[in-house]
């Protein structure tokens, strides 16, 4: 069954592309199952199914066709789907960087390409940075597992693990023997830097934020908020001021801890400029 919502352009490998339509699928239809989905593909049982979902067994790519046929996926999605199986069975850098080269070739125009692709996706899912951050708690062993226990509630397992893949593809993270360890010191973005990326992930942030407001107990979060006249010079050093806030928190408390804390720090114009055309003509009619 074809689900148009399902961009599986978007996942990192052969399990978080499974995941991701059984989220889809299960959307649409609450009693969808994996035993319903192994049922659909003639499979006895839904056993191998179930345990390539946990990550337990490979998803060879003479399992692909079975799985595409109950997924409805185009020729190009099948030869997608192929080619993340062979990049995932490549035994060394040159075969991968291969295997890799030839999958991209199977990515629509309209998706944005190789690690360009990849710097939107880490940039725009405010869950990537939440995961690295992890590492950060004190006494951690960063699991799968450990992760969806402190994140479940926020993201999906298709979306956690989809995550992970990216991390360990961009080497921000590094797999061990079902461990994850950091390999990255910090990650940042110049400042005023307009990416589309950037722009999804503060609004994402924004989102977290509003639901934060129903969900988190005072004792864990501090909102403030208030309006202020700003002259139009003084702007740079309202800014420089609160990038040196924030530097100077995370310095002061960051870095360790039980739990990881979402920050957002938000000053924008909130009036219409007095030499907006629309202002004038708003303000002509009040008269």
């Amino acid at each position: 069954m074809r689900i148009e919502e399902y961009n599986i352009y978007a996942n990192q490998s052969s399990r978080s592309i499974l995941m991701a339509y059984l989220d889809a699928r299960k959307q649409q239809d609450e009693n969808f199952s994996v035993r319903k989905w192994a049922n659909l593909m003639g499979m006895n049982s839904h056993s191998l199914l179930a345990l390539q979902l946990q990550g337990k067994r490979k998803i060879k790519a003479q399992h692909v066709d079975r799985l595409a046929s109950t997924m409805g996926l185009t020729e190009n999605e099948l030869r997608f789907f192929k080619g993340v199986t062979i990049v995932e069975k490549s035994t060394s850098d040159e075969e991968r960087n291969y295997n890799l080269t030839n999958l991209l070739q199977n990515i629509p125009n309209n998706h944005l390409k190789t690690r360009k692709y990849n710097e939107f996706i880490l940039l725009a899912d405010w869950l990537n940075m939440a995961i690295l951050a992890l590492s950060e708690l004190d006494h951690v062993v960063l699991t799968e597992e450990y992760i969806l226990e402190k994140l479940g509630h926020k993201a999906s397992k298709a979306e956690i693990v989809n995550a992970l893949e990216l991390l360990v593809n961009e080497d921000l993270l590094k797999r061990n023997d079902g461990q994850f360890e950091v390999t990255y010191q910090s990650i940042c973005t110049n400042n005023d830097y307009a990416d589309l990326g950037i722009k999804e992930y503060h609004k994402k942030a924004c989102e977290l934020a509003k639901d934060s407001v129903d969900q988190i107990d005072l004792d864990h979060r501090e909102f403030q908020s208030f309006c202020m006249g700003i002259p139009d010079e003084k702007i740079p050093l309202a800014k420089d001021m609160i990038r040196k806030f924030r530097d100077d928190l995370y310095n002061a408390v960051g870095g360790s801890g039980e739990n990881i804390y979402k920050m957002n720090i938000q000053l924008f114009q909130l009036s219409r400029s007095t030499d907006n055309s629309g202002a004038r003509e708003f303000a002509k009619d009040m008269h």
